[in-house]
């Protein structure tokens, strides 16, 4: 068997009590040190590694440690399922999915169920991406501070949409994060008339946005549901001050923003990739961008 064979080999590199094997029949995997049986462990795929923690309770001890289960998705479906994040084997957890229930099941829908999972994700460090973020109505009734450590880790942020409603305050201290240092790598920005992107201050704006690898900006049809000339004359700005994270920026409007064409083609000509749809470009901004 591929992992007896296994076991044989990791205890004569191990060099450690080889007088007490006369030969291999005698050899067993509880002899193993821990951090050889470790080893084995780590090789195991998923079922077996569910099914090792169930063999005796110096196994279960030895499986349940974090770094066996970096690879899990713990999905978060009711409101007893946010117990599972408090397990020993989750604390070096990277993704989690909310699912539906979140909705279906009410505990996404106010300020004790959201608060009890932002805090729950607070104390897992790791966490860089939660799936169905979107779905859990209610962001906006948890403290400020705690929602902003929350999402200033994860590597993918859609703000703006139907769910994730954050209040003005929530979002300064955001953008806030964002400009000091941010693992956010891909950010999409929906610009509504119901929430408040529109109306934070340029240079807060930009210094934010320039600081994201991959951006996405998507926007309405009424000056309520548009950035500002002036906040995109401040991103265009930080981009050109250098030393920012910014790569690639897509740029969805309808408006025709008036932005000073010389620092609007300079800023989109240092990006690796630009797009843009239904922006209405005046023949001085297309010039300089050319």
């Amino acid at each position: 068997h591929f992992y007896k064979r296994l076991i044989y080999y990791l205890l004569w590199l191990s060099h450690r009590r080889m007088d007490q094997f006369q030969n291999q029949s005698q050899v067993q995997i509880d002899d193993l040190p821990p951090e050889i049986f470790a080893c084995v462990i780590k090789l195991l795929p998923p079922q077996d590694l569910k099914a090792a923690a169930l063999v005796s309770r110096r196994w279960m001890e030895l499986v349940e440690d974090p770094r066996f289960w970096t690879w899990a998705v713990v999905s978060i479906d009711t409101n007893e399922d946010r117990q599972k994040l408090n397990k020993r084997r989750f604390q070096l957890l990277k993704d989690i999915k909310v699912t539906r229930g979140c909705v279906d099941h009410g505990w996404g829908l106010g300020l004790d169920g959201m608060t009890k999972l932002f805090k729950a994700v607070d104390e897992i460090p790791t966490v860089s991406m939660i799936h169905g973020l979107s779905m859990c109505k209610g962001i906006s009734a948890v403290e400020p501070n705690l929602v902003v450590r929350v999402l200033n880790r994860l590597k993918v942020l859609i703000l703006g949409n139907n769910r994730i409603d954050l209040t003005s305050e929530q979002l300064e201290l955001l953008f806030n994060a964002f400009a000091e240092n941010t693992s956010v790598e891909f950010l999409v920005v929906r610009v509504t008339s119901d929430n408040y992107i529109s109306k934070l201050n340029p240079e807060l704006f930009g210094a934010a946005v320039s600081n994201v690898v991959e951006v996405k900006l998507l926007m309405g049809f009424t000056s309520q549901q548009t950035v500002t000339s002036q906040q995109l004359e401040a991103l265009f700005s930080a981009i050109l001050a250098g030393g920012k994270s910014l790569k690639k920026l897509t740029v969805l409007t309808i408006s025709k923003p008036s932005i000073n064409p010389e620092l609007m083609g300079k800023a989109l000509n240092m990006l690796e990739e630009v797009t843009t749809c239904c922006w209405r470009h005046s023949r001085e901004q297309i010039a300089a961008i050319i």
